[in-house]
């Protein structure tokens, strides 16, 4: 609990408003560290797909669609991370959009924490993170792969 000084002085400062500190510079180095790392990793998926390199081929079959004709949740993964690997973020969400929603959210997340601060996110990734909506998005995403890739 702050006291009425305290209010006084924080509120004479401007801090109350803008809260806690977003990011230590050290934190602000590993996140920029993480978000070139996933950049990187797609620009080399690219550069491997561009010279012919085929992904192996067990990256390439779906065990549960192999096996039922159902395609699973992640199936077309490794098209919607080729796809946005070149750029064409609509094909990679056409693709698979939670894959696609999941790589650009690894690249974008520690950025992220160096705009809005550490709290900020990590209390809307709590919210995303609550169990029901993570059962909801997963059935939302196999409805839409089964839909979409089953022809």
């Amino acid at each position: 609990m702050t006291s009425r000084g305290d209010q006084a002085a924080l509120a004479a400062t401007g801090a109350a408003s803008r809260g806690a500190p977003r990011c230590s510079p050290e934190s602000a180095v590993v996140a920029v560290i993480i978000s070139v790392s996933m950049l990187l990793a797609l620009a080399w998926l690219r550069l491997l797909h561009a010279a012919g390199v085929t992904p192996p081929a067990w990256l390439c079959v779906c065990p549960l669609r192999a096996a039922t004709g159902i395609p699973c949740p992640a199936c077309g993964g490794m098209h919607a991370l080729l796809a946005l690997s070149g750029g064409n973020i609509g094909a990679a969400i056409a693709w698979n959009p939670l894959v696609a929603g999941a790589a650009m959210a690894a690249v974008a997340s520690p950025l992220m924490v160096l705009a809005a601060g550490r709290d900020r996110v990590v209390s809307a990734l709590r919210r995303l993170a609550h169990p029901a909506v993570l059962r909801s998005l997963l059935l939302i995403q196999w409805a839409y792969i089964v839909i979409h890739l089953a022809h």
